[in-house]
């Protein structure tokens, strides 16, 4: 009996994402649940999931984790660990395929049509960092963080040592509004006025904060006048 209502879960949990891609109406732990029914084929994996957000606090958190630190931390295999860290390791690289070594957004249609690219068709928040070089090439993007609906919160220390360990002179934020506005809210400004100034302590630059809603977006460059809208 408990053997087919565990395969009857796992079937129920397959079914609601296929039923929403997006997720967006997944708990944490379920994500995370159905994440591990991969490493873990025939076990109960809610409250490993459980235990490892009590022990992270955010998926982010977990996902971000070095592997070697999560097997010392004693919740899960190496070859589990090695399992959950390859997710950032794949965004990664599927943000990279976006553009190629030679690309570089000097203007804010570049910019623009790069992060509508990077979170089409998302029903939840997210941001995303975008670095370039003294000639304004890119040599990473990064997902910083996903949110829900409405928000997407991270922290401006975060994103700094993101930039610093990227090598950038320049940055571009970005994020999505799923609702369909485009305009910021009071958050937006002052987010972008903290992590500018932020910025500048470490002599990087900002160059746009664009919010991307459906195929329509706004640039804090050209309401502001930064330099990537000239």
């Amino acid at each position: 009996m408990a053997e087919n209502f565990h395969k009857g879960h796992r079937q129920r949990v397959k079914e609601k994402y296929l039923k929403d891609l997006s997720m967006k109406h997944f708990m944490d732990y379920e994500v995370l649940e159905f994440m591990l029914f991969y490493a873990y084929p025939m076990k109960d994996t809610k409250p490993i999931a459980k235990m490892l957000l009590n022990k992270y606090g955010t998926l982010h958190n977990l996902l971000n984790t070095d592997p070697k630190q999560m097997v010392k931390d004693g919740i899960v295999t190496e070859n589990v660990a090695i399992y959950l860290s390859m997710f950032k390791t794949i965004n990664k690289k599927a943000c990279e395929s976006l553009y190629d070594e030679d690309m570089v957004l000097n203007t804010f249609l570049k910019a623009s049509n790069l992060m509508k690219s990077l979170m089409i068709g998302q029903s939840y928040e997210s941001l995303y960092l975008v670095c370039l070089d003294i000639n304004k090439k890119v040599n990473a993007i990064e997902k910083i963080n996903d949110g829900n609906y409405r928000e997407v919160r991270t922290s401006v220390d975060y994103i700094l040592k993101r930039a610093l360990l990227s090598n950038a002179v320049f940055v571009i934020i970005g994020h999505n509004h799923p609702s369909g506005v485009c305009e910021p809210s009071a958050n937006d400004y002052k987010f972008t006025k903290e992590i500018e100034d932020a910025l500048k302590v470490i002599n990087i630059r900002l160059l746009d904060h664009i919010i991307v809603s459906g195929d329509k977006s706004f640039s804090f460059a050209k309401n502001r006048c930064f330099e990537i809208s000239s």
